[in-house]
């Protein structure tokens, strides 16, 4: 087999989405799916379509992502570039891992730096347990990329979202809810932070590892 051979399967292999059957039973477009609608046919430029996780605990040094769950680049809507970021729910649940966050921040950063509108897709199982305290960190890249008042941004929320996507949604430009059969992880009320954990952790548990 050639290099190019190997590349091209690797590549068809990252790309295809393995339950994209299951998302359209439920009513959702697979992350890619969102992206060939959302922009100007031919014009999107995906980066970090290689990108995998570093992690080795909890079996996840057998376990593939693709593109770690998230699917950044940008392209031309109506004529004018847009980056976006597009969770993938068939890649491990869209969980945000370590590098799904650092795709998600250098995306921000992207956006801020050329000056051009940013576009999150959210359709996550929230946050990847396996990867602990490094997933935490990835949520702190993001919200030191936070992009508020400096270029428009927008957020659409596909479908249940955990803690703590509940809060980083809240502080984007415009926020538009898809769906009405959700419900958001997260409280400002204290005494019942503990009880949403705990609800979290069963649902997210349950979209991870079926």
């Amino acid at each position: 087999m050639s290099i190019y051979e190997d590349y091209r399967l690797k590549r068809e292999k990252i790309v295809t989405a393995p339950d994209a059957e299951k998302q359209h039973k439920e009513g959702k477009w697979t992350a890619r799916e969102r992206i060939d609608y959302f922009f100007d046919p031919g014009t999107f430029i995906e980066l970090g379509l290689w990108v995998i996780h570093r992690t080795t605990a909890f079996g996840m040094d057998k376990r593939e992502v693709p593109a770690e769950g998230v699917i950044t680049g940008f392209g031309k809507v109506n004529g004018r570039e847009v980056m976006v970021a597009s969770e993938d729910y068939t890649a491990m649940a869209g969980s945000f891992g370590e590098y799904h966050g650092k795709k998600f921040a250098q995306a921000m950063d992207f956006a801020k730096e050329k000056g051009i509108p940013f576009v999150g897709m959210n359709d996550s199982g929230g946050a990847r347990l396996q990867e602990g305290m490094d997933t935490l960190e990835s949520y702190g890249w993001c919200f030191r990329s936070q992009i508020l008042g400096i270029i428009f941004h927008y957020f659409e929320e596909i479908a249940i979202i955990y803690y703590p996507l509940y809060y980083f949604t809240h502080i984007k430009g415009f926020r538009l809810l898809l769906r009405d059969d959700r419900f958001q992880i997260g409280n400002y009320s204290l005494r019942i932070v503990f009880c949403n954990y705990l609800w979290a952790f069963f649902f997210v548990v349950r979209g991870k590892e079926g």
